[in-house]
């Protein structure tokens, strides 16, 4: 899929090494779970999300920007009431719209494929920025825990905000 000047392809076993980088950066990994610097383990993983994947269950992204990896985005937990937005991670040094338009991107796209589904995402408590930029939308808090905050986005929120944010950015829709 081709969109604001970004591609997006399914994560292939190929990705396993940018896919560690990513996660196992410090700087980029402190509001994420984890991740063992095992590339092995990392296909392993990549071969068991191609089956969630043929199930229509989770969709892992690979994000390109200027012809390079750029970063990871997913559509998972779908289920029959919802499906979720996350686990995105760009690496340093890239252009600030690109995790943007990423966003806007997938979520668009993951409502085009379920429309009749409820949108939830979850942030890490203290991912200050990115709580912000999700506030930005007018979710509604559902829950917390220690670690996160819980958040549905409805449809016409999620498009209206959409409208301004790719105005600002100088993105016109088609």
């Amino acid at each position: 899929m081709d969109r604001f000047g970004l591609h997006f392809r399914f994560v292939k076993e190929e990705d396993a090494e940018f896919i560690i980088q990513l996660r196992t950066d410090k700087q980029l990994n402190q509001y994420i779970n984890n991740t063992s610097s095992d590339i092995e383990a990392q296909k392993y993983w990549i071969r068991m999300y191609k089956q969630r994947e043929r199930e229509g269950i989770d969709y892992y992204f690979i994000v390109y920007y200027k012809l390079e990896p750029c970063g990871l985005f997913r559509i998972y937990n779908i289920t029959k009431e919802s499906f979720t937005s996350g686990s995105w991670i760009f690496k340093r040094g890239c252009d600030f719209r690109v995790p943007i338009l990423a966003d806007i991107a997938i979520v668009s796209l993951a409502h085009k494929l379920f429309p009749e589904k409820n949108h939830v995402f979850d942030v890490r408590k203290g991912n200050n920025k990115v709580i912000k930029y999700h506030q930005s939308f007018n979710p509604v808090l559902i829950k917390e825990d220690e670690l996160n905050y819980y958040y549905m986005l409805s449809r016409d929120n999620f498009y209206k905000a959409r409208k301004d944010k790719l105005r600002l950015l100088g993105i016109k829709m088609d």
